[in-house]
């Protein structure tokens, strides 16, 4: 992402920037999107393997950097409330089972209290054992449920409002009945957007009802 400005208000970004109270001048938050973590082969370039993974884990914490959730990023973005010095937001996307968190992310919570975001799809294939699964995952509170879509898709230039419009709220309805919550945030499918559907989804924040004063596009 083009480094911006996400405070406008001069005075409140300077009073923000400076204030002991939030993130000293140098804060970094890196988000990381983890598509498909395998001990497979590896057969396209959205994948990365187990051995890999625990590697990047690893040079992360020896780096630092702790992991925050999607509420910490957007109030840092937003506010500049504090987060730690080296932040990261650790995102998996599709729908795996349980097991996959069990085996690849539940040691980092464990040992080191590092949460992780959950791009979840809300199309209606999930299974009765799969919602189950979910919604006892999200009930522990460290898997952090976001919303990533209905269909999925990446979103372009051909991409009409509709098809936006119904990726951006399609999410909401499904997050309140399974996870008791809105999604405060929208992790684009395949990293796919466009500045037209930027505004669709602030049109669509400032019509939903907000969980925080502000909601994050990943």
């Amino acid at each position: 992402d083009t480094p911006h400005t996400y405070i406008v208000e001069p005075c409140q970004y300077l009073h923000d920037k400076w204030s002991s109270g939030n993130s000293a001048p140098g804060t970094v938050a890196m988000v990381i999107m983890f598509h498909e973590i395998t001990d497979s082969t590896l057969t396209n370039p959205n994948q990365i393997s187990a051995f890999k993974f625990r590697l990047l884990m690893k040079s992360l914490y020896q780096n630092g950097f702790q992991a925050i959730t999607t509420l910490q990023l957007d109030g840092f973005l937003e506010h500049n409330s504090p987060i730690p010095p080296r932040s990261v937001l650790l995102v998996t996307d599709d729908k795996h089972a349980v097991s996959y968190f069990n085996v690849l992310f539940r040691s980092y919570w464990l040992n080191y209290g590092w949460p992780v975001v959950n791009a979840w799809i809300s199309d209606d294939l999930t299974t009765t054992d799969n919602w189950k699964q979910q919604e006892e995952l999200n009930a522990e509170g460290w898997v952090d449920y976001q919303a990533h879509g209905v269909v999925s898709n990446p979103i372009t230039q051909d991409s009409t409002d509709d098809y936006i419009l119904g990726e951006l709220n399609g999410p909401m309805q499904v997050f309140q009945a399974h996870f008791n919550k809105k999604p405060i945030a929208f992790i684009w499918p395949g990293g796919g957007f466009t500045p037209h559907a930027v505004i669709l989804a602030q049109v669509t924040d400032r019509k939903s009802t907000r969980l925080n004063s502000s909601h994050a596009n990943i």
